[in-house]
């Protein structure tokens, strides 16, 4: 019986009858249309001993025929130069595990982020990938596989995504170092949870019973300062809790960040900050050291207990702490939206933020503006200091 010869095209792929249709084009390769409808882009080709080999390159679900000739004409030249497509695939995927994909994500992607970065990638596949998807071989894992993590993360849907944004990665680098098969990410078929945009701003009353739960001994001292930090200059927790004391400029009253969330960048530093900077013992290199020295550690488990000291809504987050004091600089201190962008350190005005010189500059009293309103807030000014503050600048 004579073959089934035609140019392979997304129509002609579509319309193939059940077998083998060879492509017109490439010797060689053609497409597999199984009973079941499923289309398969296939290429035959004999190794160096003279073996027949049938190679599956991919589905014409995932690969466009351009993409599957292409793919066919690699594996003509690897067997030209005595090679085994077929045979030296099915060999590295039966090597390959999901902990031989973590590893090297680790070492190739993850390596390049910062360390926060690396600090959750390494959570989420300690505590979510690992413990439910297990050991398999990396060509083996299908979307029925990833589902489960949906379904176990079900209750905490932002980490999910999180998760999945990590897997997406993974499996799409898996495909590069020819792990699996190209387009064959089990990941692409999974929706996300959906998200909103969280702006709990506190109220005046919140933000006074919580620095005034903060006076209780039952607080590590470290603890107490970087609430405090926090509410006043609403810089991300992060840069607070690794700051280091060699950061400091205190001469122009700012602190150097060398690697935040943004990159390099000057915080100004209000006059009350720096004073309650110079207040802390330097115990550790770290201004907010834990007990052993290193960056104070337990601070979200301290947050849940300090939110209920201070009657916050358990769904307060630290982070929210930074969203009252952008949102008072521009309330109550009169802020522009530049001003809290530089006073937050929003990525767009990193560059602007470079170039804050000395502690009278306007930055430093929009900062010492906002913080100004904080203390006002909590008693600890007569005159509403922000209002002072708003005045001066």
């Amino acid at each position: 019986m004579p073959e089934n010869r035609q140019k392979l095209t997304v129509r002609s792929v579509q319309s193939a009858a059940v077998g083998f249709t060879w492509d017109s084009v490439l010797p060689g390769f053609g497409v597999r249309v199984l009973e079941s409808g499923r289309r398969s882009y296939v290429c035959r080709y004999r190794t160096k001993g003279g073996t027949g080999r049938l190679y599956t390159l991919g589905t014409s679900e995932h690969l466009k025929p351009e993409e599957a000739r292409e793919l066919a004409r690699e594996a003509f030249k690897a067997a030209r130069e005595g090679e085994d497509p077929k045979q030296d695939k099915a060999a590295a995927r039966k090597g390959k595990r999901l902990s031989d994909l973590r590893d090297k994500f680790t070492s190739d992607h993850a390596s390049q982020k910062k360390p926060g970065t690396r600090a959750n990638y390494e959570i989420l596949w300690r505590l979510h990938i690992m413990p439910t998807l297990g050991n398999p071989a990396v060509a083996e894992v299908t979307t029925a596989d990833v589902l489960k993590i949906r379904e176990k993360m079900a209750d905490t849907p932002i980490n999910c995504n999180r998760t999945f944004e990590v897997l997406r990665k993974a499996f799409d680098l898996a495909e590069k170092w020819k792990m699996r098969p190209p387009h064959t990410n089990p990941c692409d078929d999974v929706e996300d949870f959906p998200e909103r945009e969280r702006e709990t701003i506190l109220e005046p009353e919140q933000v006074a019973a919580l620095w005034a739960a903060l006076d209780s001994p039952q607080w590590m001292p470290s603890f107490v300062s970087f609430i405090k930090l926090l509410m006043l200059t609403g810089k991300r927790s992060g840069e607070w809790r690794l700051a280091q004391w060699s950061w400091v400029d205190w001469f122009n009253a700012r602190l150097r960040l060398p690697d935040s969330k943004t990159g390099w960048r000057n915080v100004p530093l209000p006059p009350d900050v720096i004073e309650l900077l110079k207040s802390l013992p330097r115990t550790s290199l770290y201004i907010l050291p834990g007990d052993t020295g290193g960056p104070i550690g337990g601070h979200q488990r301290m947050w849940r207990n300090l939110k209920k000291a201070a009657g916050i809504p358990v769904d307060v987050r630290m982070h929210d702490i930074r969203h009252t004091v952008g949102s008072y600089a521009h309330q109550r201190a009169g802020a522009s939206q530049r001003d809290v962008a530089d006073l937050l350190g929003h990525k767009q005005m990193a560059t602007a933020a470079r170039y804050i010189h000395g502690p009278n500059s306007e930055k430093h009293q929009k900062a010492a503006a906002a913080s100004g309103v904080i203390l006002s807030l909590v008693g600890l000014t007569e005159d509403g200091g922000g209002e002072k503050a708003k005045q001066d600048a």
